[in-house]
Parts: structure tokens; sequence; C-alpha cells
């Protein structure tokens, strides 16, 4: 839905909103009294954007703040902030829930005004527990992935693993999706001769699934259930 400068998008799949004022997020050059408020102003401004519309943030803490950034094809070297993305991610139980569909950016521009209010969230319901895969095991799971299995180690390929968290897998907001992914975030540096140093971020299914559940219909119609994804 749009109206002149502003469209409201909201996605029947997760239930998610996405409002933007296109005037304040297309600005490519500021003027002399242009003013972004300062970081700690602008989480408190979220704050009330988004307790004044009604969206629920009580699973959801603020996690950074970023920039958009613009240059001029007469110096494209000199950049400078047009405004500012105030990032939040979400928790289930105190495991984080990665994706693109577990987040909330609010959008600020000149003087504070509100530019941009993206939600994304799914409502979940606690239905029972299990025993997540030990990490070790999904390691060795990353390991024999065909990505990382194909690697010829005699060639000089390495694979550096950074950092594993375990939490929820949230998919696209514009897809279904029945139940969070249990799953580990892995993220690595792989060293090859022709792509040195290069970042990656892989998840692997923190739960074994059984064979009738893999065959389950709402197991089956998720792509992002295989063991790494």
């Amino acid at each position: 839905l749009r109206q002149g400068e502003h469209s409201l998008e909201v996605f029947r799949a997760s239930d998610s909103t996405w409002w933007t004022n296109h005037r304040l997020t297309n600005v490519e050059a500021r003027g002399a009294s242009f003013a972004l408020p300062p970081e700690q102003d602008a989480m408190q401004l979220t704050h009330q954007h988004l307790d004044r519309f009604g969206f629920d943030v009580r699973e959801a803490k603020p996690a950074r703040v970023t920039y958009t950034e613009s240059s001029s094809a007469t110096n494209p070297d000199a950049r400078v902030r047009t405004a500012m993305d105030v990032n939040y991610r979400f928790t289930v139980q105190g495991f984080p829930v990665f994706g693109p569909g577990a987040k909330i950016k609010v959008t600020l521009g000149n003087d504070a005004e509100l530019a941009q209010i993206a939600y994304f969230w799914r409502e979940a319901e606690v239905e029972g527990d299990f025993a997540p895969v030990a990490p070790a095991d999904a390691i060795a799971i990353l390991h024999d992935d065909p990505v990382f299995s194909r690697l010829d180690s005699a060639a000089g390929a390495r694979v550096y693993i950074k950092s594993m968290a375990l939490g929820f897998y949230a998919m696209s907001p514009s897809k279904f999706q029945q139940f969070y992914i249990p799953a580990y975030a892995i993220d690595a540096v792989v060293d090859t001769p022709t792509f040195p140093n290069h970042f990656v971020r892989r998840y692997v299914h923190a739960r074994k699934l059984t064979v009738e559940e893999s065959k389950a219909s709402r197991y089956a119609a998720a792509p992002e259930v295989r063991s790494v994804f």
C-alpha cells in the first residue's frame, strides 16, 4: 500500500509490518542544518515510537546502531551519514533468534524524524523441550556438508571456526513458518588460494529429526530444515 511518499507493507505469512517514509530514506545529500540525534537519544526515541504504535518488544532488545551513508559523484570518497538505524534482535526463552524474520529496525532522519519501521516477528508458544545436538556433533555435521567436505586441504584450504551460538532460526517474513528452527549459528573464515579469508555464516540444525518428522509436511515445506543451511 502506497500513498504519496509513504508506503506500508504487511506480510500476512508472519503478521509482520514494514512502514517507510521514502522522502527521508532516499536522502542523497544533507544541508548545513542537517543533524542526526546522539545514539542514546535515538534509542529512547525508538522505544517511544514502538510503544506509540503498539509494537510488542517484550522479547526484543536493542542490538546496535548503524548508519546509511551517501557520497557525491564529484567526490565519491567523502561519505556522509544521511540516516541512522536502531536495530533490535529477539530472543525466545533466553536464546537468540537468528535469520531475516526476527528483527526490528527503526530509521531516524534529520532532526530525529521517523523515517522507517520494520517489525519482523512471529509470536511463538512453547510446545515442549528437546535435547539439542552437542556442539562437537554440530561441527562434525558442518564438516561433512558438501560445501566444506569438498575443500582440498592438500591444496591449502582451511576453515577456521570463529564462533557458534545455539538459538532459533526465523525465515523471511514473507514465508509461512509454523515453528522456529532450533539451530547453531556458526561463523567461520574459509581460506583457500582462490578465495582467501572469506567469511561465512552457516546454520546447523540443532535437533536430530526422526524419519517421521523429516517426512512430515511442516518440516518438508521448509527447505531451511535440512541439516546445514
